[in-house]
């Protein structure tokens, strides 16, 4: 078979793979017959045990494997997945924080789980399953906006585990904790760059309304917006914001609201600057209020971006300076690194460009870091106009097409804060280099990995 046909029939893993050489035993001469052989020599525990750990997505914790497979009628879930190892049905992943995880190959998993189903467990186990993930994601919310870097490895390593969680919640009609998980979720997924998915998963939580509460409702509206926001999709994003501080009034959760007005105060400023920035001084007054270090850091952030959208440069220096002491306080990367982009732009229009230049390569570092691709792509493109000015047109071009090629890796586009200097960016660089160089200049700049842009910003 060509390539094409084995990738087409991979995805019938088991089924596949049959027919091995005849002088085999029995036993090894299908993949299916191998994985089924050394199932059968476990003893009942330890097959109950193997089949449960099926439900994960991939790779998982000790203490997810307690809380999701233990009983009392088996052994110890240690000493079940010691044994397993030892079997080669359950393999030893990279431990982190000092705790074990575990893996298992997807086609031994793909036997696990026709054995669950067969065995009647499936419903019990996923919900468990499911149970525990939004446990987690939940748990993490107060956590991220103190200590984001440990939270951020814990969700990239349960991500499969989650998305399945989300999957399987949508699945069964439980929207309820599709909103739940959202709006704990939302910074993470921000970070992370996985906004595109996520608006679609919670969009799909809002096709039954009905079947949620009242705080469900305000949540998933909130997601929405939030994740909406931060892909740009302003058009989506807005009524979903002023849904949300309508349920959320009404439900006196003056947090909730506020971070809702950040968003749709942005959105507002860029048609009725009095009103947006009505809408952010408020939301920044309520997080003063509340002590609340990570939420000010948020709202100061667009307070200062919405002022520097309307040319308020001078105005705009002190909002940005305080969401830095406190995005530095909380270990707060992404509004660590656009705060400083946007003090990058105001020195880039205030004319200082080494100013701006300094500012804006802190901020490629800042969003390199967690893998921030909303933030990099914002950062290098904002380095890319103040590179112009400075006389480095094909740098600039190499520069602004790292930023595309970021933003394209994870499906954003360009903020709406940021299109008209986009657009001037695209304008200068177009006339300085010829439609030839540009296209060429951009074209290097969207293959460039992170190290290498990195490497390329940090000179001078």
């Amino acid at each position: 078979m060509g390539p094409e046909e084995l990738l087409r029939r991979l995805d019938r893993r088991l089924s596949f793979l049959t027919d091995g050489p005849r002088d085999l035993p029995a036993r090894q001469q299908t993949l299916r017959s191998t994985i089924a052989w050394s199932h059968d020599l476990l003893d009942n525990p330890q097959r109950r045990l193997f089949v449960r750990l099926g439900v994960f997505a991939a790779g998982f914790s000790l203490e997810a494997a307690e809380t999701v497979c233990g009983d009392d009628a088996g052994p110890m879930v240690l000493d079940g997945i010691a044994s397993l190892v030892d079997k080669s049905l359950v393999r030893t992943d990279d431990p982190l924080h000092g705790q074990p995880r575990f893996t298992m190959l997807q086609v031994v998993r793909d036997f696990a789980l026709e054995q669950l189903d067969a065995m009647g467990e499936a419903e019990r186990l996923r919900r468990a399953h499911a149970d525990y993930y939004q446990g987690v994601v939940i748990a993490a919310e107060s956590t991220l906006r103190r200590d984001p870097g440990p939270v951020i490895e814990q969700y990239r390593a349960d991500l499969p585990n989650i998305r399945a969680t989300l999957r399987w919640s949508l699945e069964v009609k439980e929207g309820g904790r599709v909103a739940r998980m959202a709006i704990a979720m939302w910074p993470f997924l921000w970070i992370v760059g996985l906004l595109s998915e996520s608006v679609e998963v919670v969009q799909q939580a809002l096709l039954d309304e009905r079947a949620l509460s009242a705080a469900e409702r305000a949540h998933a509206r909130l997601g929405l917006g939030m994740l909406a926001f931060g892909q740009g999709d302003y058009e989506r994003a807005a009524p979903a914001l002023e849904t949300a501080i309508d349920l959320y009034t009404q439900l006196g959760a003056t947090r909730h609201v506020a971070t809702a007005l950040v968003p749709l105060g942005v959105i507002r400023a860029v048609r009725d600057p009095n009103g947006g920035e009505d809408l952010l001084a408020q939301a920044a007054d309520t997080f003063r209020e509340l002590d609340d270090q990570w939420g000010l850091a948020f709202a100061s952030l667009n307070l200062g971006g919405a002022l520097l959208l309307h040319h308020r440069y001078a105005d705009a220096i002190p909002h940005l300076e305080e969401s830095l002491q406190h995005a530095r306080a909380v270990k707060a990367d992404v509004f660590l690194s656009n705060a400083l982009i946007n003090l990058g732009w105001v020195h880039h229009w205030l004319g200082d460009v080494e100013a701006a230049r300094a500012r804006l390569r802190e901020a490629v570092k800042h969003a390199a870091v967690p893998d921030n691709r909303e933030s990099l792509g914002r950062a290098l493109e904002a380095l890319a106009a103040v590179t112009v000015t400075a006389g480095e047109p094909e740098l600039a071009a190499t520069l602004f097409g790292a930023a595309d090629g970021v933003r394209r890796s994870i499906g954003a586009g360009v903020w709406m804060t940021d299109r008209a200097s986009h657009d001037q960016t695209v304008a200068q660089l177009r006339t300085q280099l010829g439609d030839t160089a540009y296209a060429e200049a951009t074209d290097r700049g969207r293959s460039l990995t992170v190290d290498q842009m990195l490497e390329l910003t940090s000179a001078g």
